[in-house]
């Protein structure tokens, strides 16, 4: 599971490129995201086949996308999805060439499958990524550098907004709901027994 960000949206997509009348298609649906280069091998995400996003990935480059296994599947059935052109519409008229698979992530939580998933550099789509997620990975007690970066950030930044939470915490919010309803399953249970 990753951490969510407003960075993340969902819809049709098509592939070869963008098709001449863009119509909802509800077999071909993905979760949208936009990350930066190193987010995958920071959440220890397997790069399956190519690259992951670089500094070249750039506005002007051309556009480029990076689709989860599960993607692979649906949409490359026996295929190389390497090379391939895709398009979602997620932001830009430019169809993206899938230069990367990664291994699946439970972006919906522990108890979902994992679902198609395509991913963009941030560096090409500026105007949803307003709002970030930052991921950092340390030897260390996260929390001993919370107070460091919360100064670094106000430093730079005082009126951006703020909120840490380590890979610990989210997974127990993950956790939390499926536990509260299994709790009151069994409760309810107990009482019509």
């Amino acid at each position: 599971m990753a951490p969510p960000g407003r960075t993340r949206s969902n819809g049709t997509y098509a592939i070869g490129g963008k098709p001449e009348h863009f119509v909802l298609n509800l077999d071909r649906q993905a979760e949208f995201s936009v990350v930066a280069p190193q987010t995958f091998s920071t959440l220890n995400v397997p790069l399956l086949k190519g690259r992951d996003f670089a500094e070249r990935d750039q506005f002007e480059a051309p556009y480029t996308a990076i689709i989860n296994e599960e993607l692979a599947k649906v949409a490359f059935p026996g295929q190389d999805p390497l090379g391939h052109l895709i398009f979602c519409g997620f932001d830009s008229p430019n169809p993206m060439v899938i230069v990367g698979v990664v291994g699946n992530m439970r972006q919906n939580g522990p108890a979902m499958p994992p679902r198609p998933e395509l991913f963009m550099p941030y560096e090409q789509h500026p105007r949803p990524a307003a709002a970030m997620t930052l991921l950092m990975r340390t030897g260390s007690e996260p929390q001993a550098l919370i107070e460091v970066l919360r100064k670094k950030i106000r430093d730079r930044a005082p009126q951006v907004p703020v909120k840490f939470l380590t890979m610990d915490a989210l997974l127990s919010q993950a956790f939390a709901a499926p536990w509260f309803r299994t709790l009151l399953f069994v409760i309810f249970a107990g009482l019509a027994v």
